[in-house]
Order: structure tokens, then C-alpha cells, then sequence
């Protein structure tokens, strides 16, 4: 339905911006960015541009992402963050380590709420053996967004992959008790913890099978979004 919409009406910028999305959820990263200098060529409102691009970082798809995000802060300076965020993944993709800590800092300046970004940039610090970055960022977003839940266990986490668990015990437990029904944090208390009571906990919280998957990816990746 949307391939025919968008050969019927090639001017839709919605259109396209879906399509650019199920053409990245395809794999067909080719067309995938052809479809995105498409949508740049509609001059779309600069909201559909920033939606089309996070869709393209996801995918890992930086340039084209840089591009829509760059022609969106053109008209609209709220897409600043964006663009600051998408330097630093493409930096760090590309192994320019000084320089993605360098453009990482000026993401958070420009997003210092955004949990994702919190998140890979702790997971880039953690990476590169950097601990006292790493548990640097996440303590000043945690100190300065106190009711984020997803801030706060991004840096419960972070101070157990740092060598801190009596901290990141007591980090998780505050969280546990504000918010007892979010399985992601008493799936990173079973990990984190080794507690196995935490882990029955998470799968009463879903379904058996999903609670096993989410388990397995924070085995492999404790800093992935939960």
C-alpha cells in the first residue's frame, strides 16, 4: 500500500518517510537512501525530516542521517541535538575515538535529557576501558534528571559494569522501589546482581518467552535500550 502511494504521489513527503522506514526494516539500505534524497528533495517540515533520520541512525545509516538532519536544523534549531547526536555515532563508528568523546560532550550539552544518547555514550566510554568517564556522564544525568527511569538504570548499570556493585545494588533497589512493575529493572537486577529471584520477578512481569530473549541481550549487551 505505501510503495503504490508513493508512485501514485511521488510529492507525499509522509509517504516517502514511510517507505524510507520499511525499506531500512527490509535491509535494502540502498534504496533505503535513495528514498531519503527523495524525501530531502520534498522539503518536507523539519519534524519529518528528524523522524525519518532517527529511523536512519538506527539502521546505522549515518550519512544520509546527517544530511536530513542538517537540512532540518537549517530551518529549525531544535534539530540541533539530532545532528550533534548523529556526529558522534558516525565518529565512533568509524573508530575516531578522541574525536567522538569530543562531539559526545557536545551532544549532552545539547540533550542532556536524552536517555538513548546517555546510553551509547556510556557504552562508548565503557568500551574503550574509560570507567571513570563513563560512571562521570551517567552520575551527572542521573544527578540531573532524577525522575528519568531510564536515566537512572543506565547508570545503575554502568556502575556495575564499572567494578561497583555495593553501588549499583544500592542504585538498583532505590529504582525497584519506585517502580516496582518495570520488568527492565528487575531483569537488571537478575543480571547485575545474580539474583535469581529478581529474574522470576521479570518474568512474571511479561510472558515467559519474551522475558528469556530480553535476558539473553543483557547477558551480551547490559547497556542496550531494555
Amino acid at each position: 500500500r505505501v510503495e503504490k502511494t508513493v508512485h501514485e504521489h511521488p510529492d507525499d513527503a509522509g509517504a516517502q518517510a514511510a517507505w524510507l522506514k520499511l525499506l531500512l526494516e527490509d535491509g535494502k539500505l540502498d534504496e533505503a537512501a535513495g528514498a531519503a534524497r527523495r524525501l530531502s528533495t520534498l522539503k518536507p517540515a523539519p519534524a519529518l525530516l528528524v523522524d525519518a533520520a532517527r529511523a536512519l541512525l538506527e539502521a546505522n545509516q549515518f550519512g544520509p542521517a546527517r544530511e536530513l538532519l542538517a537540512q532540518a536544523r537549517a530551518t529549525d534549531s531544535s534539530a540541533e541535538a539530532d545532528l550533534a547526536i548523529a556526529n558522534f555515532q558516525m565518529l565512533a563508528a568509524a573508530g575516531k575515538n578522541a574525536e567522538a568523546a569530543s562531539a559526545l560532550e557536545k551532544a549532552v550539552q545539547a540533550a542532556p535529557g536524552r536517555a538513548d544518547l546517555i546510553r551509547q555514550g556510556a557504552a562508548f566510554y565503557l568500551r574503550q576501558k574509560n570507567r571513570t568517564a563513563a560512571l562521570n556522564l551517567t552520575d551527572r544525568a542521573a544527578s540531573g534528571h532524577p525522575a528519568d527511569r531510564e536515566i537512572l538504570l543506565v547508570y545503575a548499570v554502568t556502575l556495575a559494569a564499572a567494578g561497583q556493585p555495593d553501588g549499583s545494588a544500592q542504585a538498583l533497589k532505590q529504582i525497584r522501589e519506585r517502580w516496582p512493575e518495570w520488568r527492565a529493572v528487575w531483569l537488571a537486577c537478575g543480571v547485575a546482581l545474580h539474583d535469581r529471584e529478581a529474574l522470576e520477578t521479570a518474568k512474571t512481569l511479561g510472558s515467559h518467552a519474551s522475558a528469556e530473549i530480553d535476558l539473553d541481550w543483557l547477558m551480551q549487551h547490559p547497556l542496550r535500550e531494555w
